[in-house]
């Protein structure tokens, strides 16, 4: 029997908090200072309500502070603004603004794993769905697991999500269905390939259900892990 063990640092989230047709909202009075740009987009997400799903930031998004200023915009400008015509695809996926590297788009990697079946039913810890998730996405790169037993504990106030009822979803897709639900962002690292089995999970779902300064400790805090990641391979 494996146990797994999440502590989980979040507070009780604010759940539908994503704003409809992100792209083409109005953003008035922006005005953004933030160390690093990863930080300046979870930023100009919690204070506008926008939900993003942010995939394996390079250094470019981790090292350079950035200082931000519109009067009139729109959240589709401010955010192409930030990424400043960097190496990164942005879509829209429902109500979910998902920015992916160049590098990780061009590799098959465990958030493109196709998960046959991912239930939540209402009232779902966050953290459990992120858990149960992680183990799907290791029963696809190994079946065998699937007649394993697993155990888990989640350590910490969590904000809940569900219901969700998926088919032949990748897990990027379910990942973007959670931070839809909860109103929060994803952030994930460079993800190892699909067929490998991974140890631990590579991404966070950061809700915005926080207060101001809660958050901003918690989105720092995702920023150095990934910039901690992200300079360990050079």
């Amino acid at each position: 029997m494996k146990t797994i063990v999440f502590l989980m640092l979040a507070s009780l989230g604010n759940a539908g908090a994503c704003s409809a047709d992100p792209a083409n909202l109005l953003a008035d009075g922006v005005e953004i200072e933030a160390r690093s740009v990863l930080a300046a987009l979870l930023q100009f997400g919690y204070e506008r309500g926008v939900c993003l799903g942010i995939e394996a930031p390079g250094l470019d998004l981790l090292q350079e502070p950035v200082q931000l200023h519109f009067a009139h915009s729109t959240v589709g400008e401010v955010v192409r603004t930030l990424l400043n015509e960097k190496p990164y695809r942005i879509s829209e996926e429902g109500r979910v603004i998902v920015i992916r590297s160049a590098e990780s788009a061009s590799r098959f990697t465990q958030l493109d794993a196709t998960i046959p079946e991912f239930k939540m039913a209402p009232g779902t810890s966050l953290g459990w769905a992120e858990v149960r998730l992680f183990i799907e996405i290791r029963i696809a790169a190994d079946p065998s697991l699937r007649s394993t037993g697993f155990a888990g504990s989640i350590l910490g106030e969590q904000p809940e999500i569900g219901p969700i009822e998926e088919y032949e979803r990748s897990a990027r897709e379910i990942l973007t269905i959670m931070a839809s639900q909860v109103g929060g962002a994803w952030v994930s690292g460079l993800c190892p390939a699909a067929r490998d089995l991974p140890s631990r999970p590579c991404w966070n779902v950061i809700p915005y259900g926080s207060n101001s300064e809660l958050f901003r400790d918690l989105a720092n805090l995702r920023v150095s892990e990934r910039l901690a990641e992200r300079s360990s391979l050079k």
